[in-house]
């Protein structure tokens, strides 16, 4: 009798029984922005083309927070037509590495942060076109035309087996 007691005691501790905290997870949920799709279009046409918009938007973002914390291997991104247009005769590895004497730290921080919820197809057929003001930005976004890293859009062209920031 000791002994079933016993053992029913330690099947009440070891499953929680009896316990007043909740240790239960919660439903697992999407960001709506991760979604790879919006519309929720079928055509294999359209899904591979919202599978390019994602790995475009994803691109973008990743740019924008590397050049937020000073990493110049983004410049591997940046076509070099439009680097020299954005960053000057200096160039990107320059420009980038002495990001802090460019931008406010404020500036910096939003960079970090950025999201990049969507993207528009064109303007041409491996392009992809992102407004300034459809980035998410935590906190007070940076004024467009303020550097030359926020302009009005953004546009990523596929490169062979990567994006590059064309205009």
């Amino acid at each position: 009798m000791l002994r079933c007691l016993c053992l029913l005691a330690v099947l009440l501790v070891l499953t929680g029984c009896g316990s007043a905290k909740d240790t239960s997870m919660p439903p697992l949920s999407l960001e709506p922005s991760a979604s790879s799709t919006s519309t929720g279009e079928t055509s294999p046409t359209s899904r591979s083309a919202s599978r390019a918009g994602f790995a475009a938007r994803v691109a973008l973002q990743r740019l924008l927070r590397g050049i937020g914390a000073g990493d110049a291997r983004i410049c591997a991104s940046v076509a070099p037509a439009h680097a020299r247009t954005v960053f000057g005769a200096a160039g990107c590895r320059a420009w980038v590495t002495s990001v802090k004497r460019h931008l406010t730290a404020a500036d910096l921080t939003a960079l970090r942060t950025v999201r990049v919820p969507t993207a528009v197809a064109g303007p041409g057929h491996a392009d992809f076109t992102v407004a300034f003001t459809d980035l998410g930005w935590a906190g007070t976004p940076p004024q467009p035309g303020s550097a030359p890293v926020f302009q009005d859009r953004y546009v990523l062209r596929h490169a062979g087996s990567r994006w590059l920031l064309a205009g």
